[in-house]
């Protein structure tokens, strides 16, 4: 289970859990989230992130119990 983490226009974030087929960057390039900011794509059976926005450390504080409760 994969679970894409994104920020809203708002600037809350909010997460969409996902089953993946296809290679991460298929999924990244393909992803559409409209005027959302895509923050990081989480691996949660290996537990490790697949993907960081340029700018994630400044989201790190502000998501990282949200996004870690699962592990």
């Amino acid at each position: 289970m994969y679970k894409i983490l994104y920020q809203n226009p708002s600037e809350s974030y909010e997460t969409l859990e996902v089953e993946i087929t296809e290679p991460i960057e298929k999924l990244k390039n393909g992803l559409r989230l409209d005027d959302h900011k895509l923050i990081g794509i989480y691996d949660y059976s290996a537990k490790k992130i697949l993907f960081k926005c340029p700018d994630y450390d400044m989201h790190r504080h502000a998501v990282e119990e949200f996004v870690y409760d699962e592990y």
